[in-house]
């Protein structure tokens, strides 16, 4: 019922950084979420967890739709889009946490899936990501312990970023694109 109902609202979404329609990203969050086991209600949560950023998808629709859970993880990966840069990802790290486990099990899975096109990303916004991510990783690790599937793919998926990001910007000095002095 979440696939369907986040597929139907996500049809008119503007594409994403990598030129992806916005709902293969949902799709391969809550399918990673669902091969790994996790309960109904983070696997809904994954798919919704977009919709009120992206689309005119109201917090009541999903509280009327898929109660009180599933719409208390949602709330609680959803960005304050009334605030800007790095209050913004301050605000959402801070929301994650609070609403707890379930919220950053889907956080994670969701910056799985990000962290796989970094180097789609504007470059600016790169090394802002990759420290959202790292504590995003730290809060999984906390929360599930180190050893947990979903925090190892997160970190392999973080390093791996990492690594594409460097690549990047060595690239972007060695066509002399930026002075290495900012």
């Amino acid at each position: 019922m979440a696939e369907q109902f986040a597929f139907n609202r996500m049809q008119n979404c503007k594409k994403r950084h990598d030129d992806d329609d916005a709902f293969n990203h949902v799709l391969r969050t809550a399918k990673t979420l669902e091969r790994m086991g996790y309960e109904e209600d983070i696997v809904a949560a994954a798919f919704l967890h977009d919709l009120i950023e992206d689309t005119e998808t109201t917090e009541q629709e999903i509280l009327e739709r898929f109660g009180e859970e599933v719409t208390r993880i949602v709330m609680g990966v959803t960005h304050d889009n009334s605030l800007k840069g790095k209050a913004k990802k301050q605000d959402l790290l801070l929301k994650v946490e609070a609403t707890g486990k379930k919220a950053i099990v889907v956080k994670l899975a969701d910056n799985c899936d990000n962290l796989r096109t970094i180097e789609y990303f504007k470059l600016w916004k790169v090394a802002d990501y990759l420290d959202f991510a790292t504590k995003v990783q730290e809060m999984g690790k906390n929360t599930l312990g180190e050893k947990n599937e979903l925090v190892c793919f997160h970190a392999e998926r973080l390093a791996r970023a990492r690594e594409k990001s460097a690549k990047m910007a060595k690239d972007i000095l060695q066509k002399g694109l930026v002075s290495p002095i900012l």
